[in-house]
């Protein structure tokens, strides 16, 4: 946003396009990194000029996986369709079973879902294999009917998940001794770092 150069802006924009169409999970980060942008260089109609060419960018890389998506499935969907799997990965029976002090870990197989997944499969008559985004849509539809029919198993995932993520490295995870220990060290220098120097950005400067 200080840079007046446009190929800043532009390669900003073309990162963030690859990260949306990446994990369709960044959409909510990258809509509050804007509101952000907009909110610090409301003042700056030279920052929101770069500020337009992020979006502008971003909205040409995407924009020809949209039209693919649409040819082959007949629907608007600009990224990549996952949130649907994902969310019923992270909320269902099988992780909503294990205690509240246990590491909040949810890419194994869970046998309910699956289950529940079929017979959704067999009651509209679905072709196999069914495509990406009638799969995507039906993990939405098990994974909403679990939050609001377990509000409270779903409020123990969510304070499952919050303490895990402030660990260094999930210690269920199947990872090495060396990224643990790059995790670890990430954990223990940037994070602090960047924090410190955020609140350092962000608070008021005394007047000269």
């Amino acid at each position: 946003m200080s840079s007046p150069r446009a190929k800043v802006a532009i390669s900003s924009g073309s990162l963030a396009a690859l990260w949306l169409l990446t994990r369709e999970s960044a959409l909510p980060t990258f809509a509050a990194m804007l509101l952000f942008a907009i909110f610090r260089a409301r003042h700056r109609p030279a920052a929101l000029r770069g500020l337009a060419l992020v979006v502008l960018a971003a909205a040409l890389l995407i924009a020809p996986w949209t039209l693919r998506n649409y040819h082959r499935f007949w629907a608007i969907i600009p990224v990549a369709r996952i949130l649907g799997s994902t969310l019923l990965q992270g909320n269902n029976d099988c992780v909503a079973r294990e205690g509240l002090l246990t590491p909040f870990w949810a890419e194994g197989p869970c046998e309910d879902a699956a289950q529940k997944r079929n017979a959704l499969y067999a009651q509209l008559h679905l072709p196999e294999p069914a495509s990406v985004l009638a799969e995507d849509r039906i993990n939405t539809t098990l994974a909403t009917e679990f939050i609001v029919n377990s509000p409270l198993a779903y409020l123990k995932l969510c304070l499952r998940r919050l303490w895990t993520v402030l660990l260094p490295y999930n210690p269920r995870a199947d990872q090495g001794l060396v990224q643990r220990a790059a995790f670890t060290i990430y954990w223990l220098a940037i994070l602090p770092l960047g924090s410190i120097a955020a609140l350092r950005h962000g608070s008021p400067r005394p007047p000269l």
